[in-house]
C-alpha cells in the first residue's frame, strides 16, 4: 500500500515534470500505476548521443522520496555505465555512503543526470 508521502511527492512531481522538465526530457507517469515513469531524453550535443531519443524507465517505491529510483535504460545503448541490462550506474541513484541520492532529488534530477 503507497503512503501518502509518496503518493503526495509523486503527485507533485508528475505535475512538475509537466509544467517545468529537465532540458531534453519529456517524461510522464504510467497510466496504470502512478510509481512508474517513462521518460525520453535527447542525447546531449556534441556528444556521441546527439540526436538520439532514448526511453526509460524509472520504478519509485512506497519509500520514494527516501529511497532513490530504480532507473532502466530501455534503450540499447553503449557506455561505460550502462550494463547490458539498460541498469544505470550513478551516485544519483544509490544511497549514501556509496552515493549521493537524498530526498530533496526529484525525478527532473534524476532525468536530467542521465542527459548528461
Amino acid at each position: 500500500m503507497t503512503n501518502n508521502i509518496a503518493l503526495t511527492r509523486i503527485k507533485r512531481e508528475a505535475s512538475l515534470l509537466q509544467t517545468e522538465p529537465a532540458f531534453g526530457v519529456t517524461a510522464w507517469p504510467d497510466e496504470s500505476n502512478m510509481h512508474i515513469f517513462h521518460a525520453e531524453i535527447e542525447g546531449p550535443e556534441g556528444s556521441p548521443y546527439e540526436r538520439g531519443c532514448f526511453q526509460l524507465v524509472a520504478q519509485l517505491t512506497d519509500r520514494y522520496p527516501f529511497e532513490p529510483p530504480k532507473v532502466v535504460f530501455k534503450t540499447k545503448l553503449y557506455h561505460p555505465n550502462i550494463d547490458s541490462s539498460g541498469r544505470i550506474c550513478s551516485d544519483v541513484l544509490k544511497m549514501p555512503p556509496q552515493g549521493c541520492w537524498s530526498p530533496k532529488m526529484n525525478l527532473n534530477t534524476v532525468f536530467a543526470a542521465c542527459v548528461s
